[in-house]
């Protein structure tokens, strides 16, 4: 579980890496990894604070990423489908499932600007 964690952490840096400069990135990188492993009951990121610190950070980060993506260009063109996606994002309660909602946004995003990464 610790390996995916990793991975949607990484998903999550890929993601913001399409809107943000890298200073922002590097600093926000590791809020999916962290709510995920607090979600698990992991006791080694209980110094980050709470479970739903890092969960409500995490939720705010995504939905501003998804804001911002339904306005640059290529990614525009999908406007609708981020807008669900942050519609979605702000319903969501766990962690988990903001990890889907990273990998489908990445998956589309990808693919719009012919990344393929």
């Amino acid at each position: 579980m610790e390996n995916e964690s990793y991975i949607a952490g990484f998903r999550f840096e890929r993601l913001l890496s399409k809107v943000y400069s890298s200073n922002s990135v590097n600093a926000n990188k590791s809020l999916l990894e962290n709510a995920l492993t607090m979600e698990q009951g992991k006791t080694y990121a209980k110094h980050l604070g709470s479970s739903e610190k890092q969960f409500f950070a995490l939720q705010k980060k995504l939905i501003e990423t998804l804001n911002k993506l339904q306005i640059r260009a290529p990614y525009n063109k999908s406007s609708e489908y981020f807008k669900h996606l942050a519609d979605y994002s702000e319903e969501c309660n766990s962690a988990a499932g903001l990890s889907e909602i990273v990998e489908k946004a990445l998956l589309k995003a990808s693919s719009l600007d012919n990344s393929g990464k």
